[in-house]
């Protein structure tokens, strides 16, 4: 995994704020990635399913820190 964050406030920050507030957000930690798409499946059905954002120079993968609560 390339980053590991906590689901409850990514799952806020995308339900407050949508997901372009998410790939902002770790934009700011890969900017060299050039991100532009987000998963959803995590959104939708749960932390059992990782995020992943793509970018036109590499992929990132998020795992989550509270994925059992």
């Amino acid at each position: 995994m390339d980053l590991t964050m906590s689901y409850k406030e990514a799952y806020e920050l995308v339900n407050d704020h949508g997901y372009d507030s998410l790939i902002d957000h770790v934009s700011e930690l890969f900017p060299n990635n050039v991100l532009y798409s987000c998963s959803t499946g995590w959104f939708m059905y749960g932390a059992k399913y990782i995020c992943k954002l793509q970018g036109r120079y590499g992929d990132i993968v998020i795992s989550w820190s509270d994925q059992d609560e």
